[in-house]
């Protein structure tokens, strides 16, 4: 019987557009009320989007934000993707997410998803795109709608591009110095400590900044449940700990006013381990896992500052990124020695410990050239960018097999059944990878231009072009003995056109049209085709296979005065070319037998077969998401400040059926007060609507609606309080008690991945199992600063 957990009744709710609803008075009263956004070019910066949020370092600390959960609770209409065991894997904007929303730091793309859907439930290895800590970074901007003529692939949805700190972020002025700050932080939600330390320093013309935090804890709380259950029943998180350490180097020095050398190093290293008490089951006694994430990055940039007829100032960056994903799986595991005329077990065997052992590695090279020029002609003004770059990407998937005698790694490892091949006869053995180590060839073209046309119209316009290659190398553990796995290119033309008129000093209107594309994953160009043989294709890759592309149209209208302003945009996205697996039938040149599953007796058999079902990508996917945004702030003279945000999306696929990757209608109100002097506080509302049914179903192939998920949730109010202490002029004090009321609510992205089962391999929830996914109830965190 299916379960939910809502009454399916109507909610209306208030959400956020372009600026972040609920930044803290700390923040705010350094911060100037934003005008209506105009683009911004420059060589090494980002095109300044019409729908973007900034959040500064100041606001990460003064709201005590810990992670990208805690960035996107305050950003009504964007949320964070959910892997399970395996953590975030980005963001959604608009209800896109994963590949589909572009991630960079400081320019450079943050790597692809490995994550098979058939292999999902099992939980032994999910790749996710790597997570950074917040903490060094010195501003996050999330971009809504496409536009990936200055985010490249991936931005169907909108774009995150984080800015790491350097050393002007910290010093003080032009004189020879060393400044920098601690800070200490604890968070009950997940038991988390933190320890950051940063040092920056002047001397001459070379400035260099160093940091290093340090994160330890303990899994996520949830609101209640039992604590004792194991198995789908299991009302509490699985217990976990996770250790990490991140370090940012980075020095630069000005030779003159027209040349500027600079370094940057950072190292991200994430260990976790989990318990997974929600899967024990009768043939799995125990089962907890290792899991491993590493990002490594070094990078030499250059400044060129120079008036030529060609350019003010050119940038040269090369970036070496390193990235790791590791994910080893312990079970304590009884095979099942007899079965049932109904495939159920009847006898258990000697439980013995088995390992799966899943890594991916991801390497990337790229060097990039970026050009700015400003040109005046008559009264308009021109601010032009324009570059190329070139990337190559390395991806390599290694997996193995762990058997052992007993339950421990020094009772000897087991003899295989029968030799393999190559003689092997004891385990361990490496299994077939998910996809055959592939070299990827990137290179783009772009160029940008900003016209300040009068006073009152700016106008801005860009074109970019992107060339993918992908090159397959084979080995005994993804074969090509049918030829089917070749290369793959193809390019993607995206371009972009905005328009901001100033009706008068107090009222404008924004109109923004945007393309976006995204180059398929090497998963989705590769997965499946290893090992196929004459008589049994899994699935073909499609060599004519094109990039996903978007189309955005979004106006706007914005109000301000000296003390706040209210703005209300529109938004209409197209998505085409969606890559999804289409099967196909082909006929054998002579009958075979096959091992088939027969769904009759839940068991499989030996069947002779004349024809054979193989699946190939192809660009078949077509949706649109329509939606509303609205965000109103105003400050007045006595220190106290109203803020409140709305965003309502719409979404559907070709056939009628709504996108679940679209989240419910949120809101977020807050008011604030700051004493001018020593202390400000925050109260924030935050407001998420119930996930219809109506808005989670599916088409079968006999026309019929079925529920697509089996879960919903529920409409949720929640009170944060947030207060900033000034205990002395280089001393600052935070706290947050977050979900005052102590309410119990669960999130649409994170239990829309949940399904009803018995645990073992395949996890799920049975009973109140569904507790464990429950957002934490209430709850305390505290920072100290401390400036030097």
């Amino acid at each position: 019987m299916r379960f939910t957990l809502s009454k399916l009744s109507t909610a209306i709710s208030f959400a956020s557009v372009v600026s972040i609803a609920g930044v803290s008075p700390y923040a705010l009263a350094n911060t100037q009320v934003t005008t209506l956004e105009k683009t911004k070019l420059s060589a090494n910066k980002r095109v300044e989007s019409k729908s973007q949020t900034e959040i500064d370092s100041v606001s990460v600390s003064s709201n005590l934000m810990q992670d990208i959960n805690d960035v996107a609770d305050y950003i009504p209409g964007v949320d964070v993707a959910s892997m399970g065991r395996f953590g975030n894997n980005g963001f959604n904007i608009r209800g896109m997410e994963g590949d589909r929303i572009a991630i960079t730091v400081d320019g450079l793309t943050q790597g692809e998803t490995l994550d098979p859907p058939s292999f999902a439930p099992y939980e032994y290895f999910r790749a996710s795109r790597n997570s950074t800590e917040i903490e060094h970074m010195k501003a996050i901007q999330i971009v809504k709608g496409a536009n990936s003529v200055t985010s490249g692939s991936g931005s169907l949805g909108g774009a995150v591009m984080f800015t790491t700190m350097s050393a002007s972020d910290l010093l003080d002025g032009d004189e020879n110095q060393t400044r920098g700050y601690f800070k200490f932080g604890y968070d009950e939600r997940d038991e988390q400590a933190q320890g950051t330390i940063a040092v920056a320093n002047k001397f001459g013309g070379l400035e260099t900044l160093l940091m290093y935090t340090k994160r330890q804890g303990s899994e996520s709380s949830n609101h209640s449940g039992n604590p004792d259950t194991t198995g789908a029943s299991r009302e509490k998180p699985d217990p976990l700990d996770f250790n990490s350490d991140a370090l940012l180097f980075k020095t630069q020095y000005q030779f003159n006013d027209v040349h500027e050398l600079g370094f940057v190093v950072e190292n991200d290293d994430n260990l976790s381990q989990v318990e997974n008490l929600s899967r024990v089951s009768s043939s799995i006694q125990r089962r907890f896992s290792d899991d491993e994430q590493n990002r490594a990055r070094y990078g030499v940039f250059y400044y060129l500052t120079l008036d030529t007829v060609a350019f003010d100032e050119l940038e040269v960056r090369f970036d070496y990124q390193d990235m790791f994903t590791s994910g080893v799986t312990n079970m304590h595991y009884a095979a099942c020695l007899e079965y049932s005329p109904s495939y159920q077990c009847l006898a258990l065997g000697e439980a013995y410990l088995r390992q799966e052992q899943r890594e991916l590695t991801q390497q990337t090279s790229t060097l990039a050239f970026d050009f700015s020029k400003q040109l005046v002609t008559g009264q308009m003004r021109h601010d032009i960018v324009y570059g190329t770059s070139f990337e190559t990407r390395e991806l390599e998937n290694n997996m193995w097999d762990h058997r052992y005698n007993g339950l421990t790694t020094d009772s000897g490892y087991q003899q295989l059944r029968r030799p393999l091949a190559d003689g092997t006869t004891h385990y361990p053995i490496k299994d077939a990878n998910f996809i055959p180590q592939t070299d990827v060839a990137i290179w783009n073209v772009y160029l940008r231009d900003s016209v300040t046309v009068t006073d009152a119209l700016t106008l801005a316009a860009g074109l970019r072009y992107d060339d993918y290659s992908y090159q397959p190398e084979f080995d005994q553990y993804f074969t090509n003995d049918q030829g089917l796995v070749k290369d793959v290119d193809m390019n993607a033309f995206t371009w972009q056109l905005s328009a901001n008129y100033e009706i008068t000093p107090n009222h404008s209107v924004i109109v923004d049209l945007g393309t976006g594309f995204r180059a398929p994953s090497v998963e989705q160009v590769y997965y499946g085709s290893r090992g196929a043989t004459v008589d049994d294709w899994q699935l073909v890759p499609n060599y004519d296979l094109k990039p996903e592309s978007a189309f955005n149209m979004e106006l706007g209208y914005q109000w301000q005065n000296d003390n706040g302003r209210v703005r209300v945009s529109v938004f209409d996205s197209e998505y085409t070319d969606f890559i999804d697996n289409v099967t196909y039938t082909r006929d054998l040149a002579t009958p075979t037998t096959k091992r088939v599953y027969d769904p009759s007796c839940g068991c499989y058999k030996q069947m002779e077969v004349t024809t054979d079902d193989y699946q190939r990508p192809e660009n078949i996917g077509e949706a649109r998401v329509q939606g509303v945004e609205l965000d109103a702030l105003y400050r007045f003279n006595n220190g106290l400040e109203l803020r409140a945000a709305y965003t309502h999306s719409e979404g559907e696929y070709d056939n009628g059926d709504p996108m679940l990757t679209v989240s419910p209608d949120s809101a977020v109100v807050s008011v604030g007060y700051d004493s001018q002097s020593l202390w400000r506080v925050m109260a924030q509302v935050r407001h998420q609507a119930e996930k219809k049914a109506s808005d989670a179903y599916t088409t079968n192939a006999q026309g019929e609606q079925v529920q697509a998920t089996d879960f919903l949730s529920d409409t949720s109010t929640v009170v944060d309080l947030i207060a900033n202490f000034d205990i002395t002029d280089n001393m600052v004090i935070n706290i947050a008690a977050r979900n005052l009321f102590d309410e119990e609510y669960y999130n649409w992205q994170r239990i829309r991945f949940v399904s009803e089962g018995s645990g073992g391999f395949r996890g799920g929830v049975a009973n109140d199992g569904i507790k464990r996914y429950s957002e934490p109830g209430r709850s305390v965190s505290a920072n100290i600063n401390v400036r030097f």
